[in-house]
């Protein structure tokens, strides 16, 4: 562990530091673009609200010198990660030193102090990213931001081409096309996530499909084929991946499945998607049964509507979208933001007690007696 000396000032990153990564504007006070080298100005911690505090990256300076302001002080090269804006005077040791869309680094002279997320040192592979609009690539993106290291599978050789600058963006390691549906296909993706990080950490499901012709018309008309075709890759590929994955979980792994309300209620044109999503959360609780002796978390995300490529070819999901900002208590839609978030927080220890639970991320929509199409009304 080395030490090094720095000029620290309260709530300021030093003069000299420099942002590897990328960061955003908070209060219009700090900007930069990638790739750049930008000095930060002192960022009063008055200026955080909860909404900006929950988006900033702390480095915990112990004090072990002088605190007088502008004095010399001794840390330690191992930054904390932490939420808690600190007092307006030295004693709390606090600096802003990055903003959280990313992993940072902040260099001050004589070594560098890592920024810290709540997935530092942990591996995830996100099965179902297609494009930058999809939830999976949401989540993927958060995943990287709190630190892991990220995998990211889809499911069409074709797809290779729209999800080669994803890769990039995150610096991912492992970039697979894998059809779910194929035994063989899994374990070769498993086999090759072992060989590139040696254990899982978390394993993100972010995958449904059906033909589209079992959207339309009546449930009661589905085929046997199309219900079996909307069942494999939307529910059994949840237990196939838990399966090939099971010899590369550490204890605290998690695995998180995205699931939605039309489980448990009808909505038309989804048909047979939403007894796919039932049997997903069926198998959700199952899955963690018999996984949780071994310290391995298995939830589900209940999004809400969310407007994404897949989404907007559902009979109706417009008409569900504008309800949805107009009647759930948040009054507000939803985006995959917000989805990757509910994500990230169960794949970090600080959901550690939790398991076998569906999620619901919907801004209070689900808690209404009157909600849905007017179809249902």
């Amino acid at each position: 562990m080395r030490l090094i000396e720095q000029p620290i000032q309260p709530f300021a990153v030093p003069a000299n530091a420099k942002l590897e990564g990328r960061s955003e504007r908070v209060d219009g006070r700090v900007k930069r673009r990638d790739g750049d080298a930008a000095n930060l100005a002192a960022l009063d911690a008055s200026v955080l609200g909860p909404r900006d505090a929950s988006t900033c990256r702390y480095i915990r300076l112990p004090e072990v010198a002088a605190q007088a302001e502008g004095a010399k002080r001794t840390t330690d090269a191992k930054g904390v990660h932490s939420r808690h804006v600190g007092s307006p005077h030295l004693s709390g040791g606090f600096a802003v030193a990055a903003l959280a869309r990313a992993p940072h680094r902040v260099e001050v002279a004589g070594g560098t102090l890592p920024a810290m997320g709540q997935l530092d040192g942990r591996t995830a592979l996100v099965f179902g990213v297609a494009t930058r609009h999809s939830i999976a690539w949401a989540v993927a993106e958060q995943l990287h931001a709190e630190g892991a290291r990220v995998g990211l599978v889809y499911r069409r050789p074709e797809t290779a081409r729209r999800v080669a600058p994803l890769v990039k963006a995150i610096d991912s390691e492992l970039a697979l096309a894998c059809d779910v549906r194929d035994d063989a296909a899994v374990a070769h993706v498993m086999g090759q996530a072992a060989e590139t990080y040696g254990h899982l950490d978390v394993l993100v499901h972010a995958l449904a499909n059906a033909p589209r012709r079992a959207l339309a018309g009546r449930y009661t008309d589905t085929t046997r084929e199309d219900f079996q075709a909307a069942l494999d890759v939307s529910a059994y590929s949840l237990v196939a991946l838990t399966r090939a994955a099971e010899p590369l979980f550490r204890p605290g792994a998690s695995v998180v499945t995205l699931t939605a309300i039309a489980s448990r209620r009808v909505f038309p044109g989804y048909n047979v998607m939403g007894v796919a999503k039932a049997a997903l959360e069926a198998s959700v609780r199952h899955i963690a049964t018999e996984l949780g002796p071994a310290g391995v978390r298995v939830n589900a995300v209940s999004a809400g509507a969310v407007r994404t490529v897949a989404a907007m070819g559902v009979p109706g999901f417009r008409t569900m979208y504008r309800e949805g900002e107009a009647l759930s208590p948040l009054r507000r839609g939803l985006t995959a933001a917000d989805v990757a978030g509910a994500v990230a927080w169960l794949a970090s220890p600080g959901s550690g007690a939790v398991t076998g639970q569906v999620i619901e991320v919907d801004a209070g929509w689900s808690i209404l007696g009157l909600s849905g199409s007017p179809a249902q009304r």
